[in-house]
């Protein structure tokens, strides 16, 4: 349910999350983000085929992720304790979990050659997407951030995905050998 909403209706999930209400029992670091991450990792194991590459390569990249989603979660926590409106600090401070999603979805195909590149930039092209709509959903009218610090916030994600991308092939080159 939150995923098809995450990925297919991004304005009205963020403007319910906002608002509270269905998501306010709900733990989105660990109901969630870490579920996606988990669940993507298993499905790397039958594209790799070999059971130690696979197990290595997925290892690794379960933690890059959870690495990223602590660091991005950090930066938008950060951002969110300078805002008055308590809803949409509260909404900012969980965007990472959800807005990872598309990015998480695509990591098993980065290692396919030309088409690895082509997933990984559609995976981020997404997440970038899904991190405007947020941002714009959670900082509402009353609330307006810097310029300045909103297209910052733009950029962190993508500048982490980007870095994940080149690790995870550099890895996964390195155990194939």
């Amino acid at each position: 349910m939150v995923f098809r909403a995450v990925m297919l209706q991004p304005r009205l999930f963020w403007k319910n999350f906002r608002d509270g209400g269905e998501y306010e029992a709900f733990d989105p670091l660990r109901d969630y983000a870490v579920a996606i991450i988990a669940l993507v990792q298993l499905v790397k194991f039958p594209l790799i085929g070999e059971p130690r590459p696979a197990m290595i390569y997925a290892l690794f990249n379960f933690i890059l992720d959870i690495v990223i989603l602590y660091l991005l979660s950090g930066i938008f926590n950060t951002v969110a304790s300078r805002m008055k409106d308590g809803s949409g600090a509260a909404c900012m401070q969980v965007i990472p979990c959800f807005a990872l999603t598309p990015f998480w979805l695509v990591e098993p195909f980065f290692f396919a050659g030309f088409w690895g590149w082509f997933f990984a930039a559609s995976g981020i092209f997404y997440t970038l997407v899904l991190f405007r709509l947020a941002l714009l959903k959670c900082t509402g009218p009353d609330e307006r951030l810097v310029t300045r610090t909103l297209f910052a916030l733009q950029f962190a994600p993508a500048g982490a995905m980007v870095l994940a991308v080149f690790l995870q092939r550099a890895v996964i080159q390195l155990i194939s050998r």
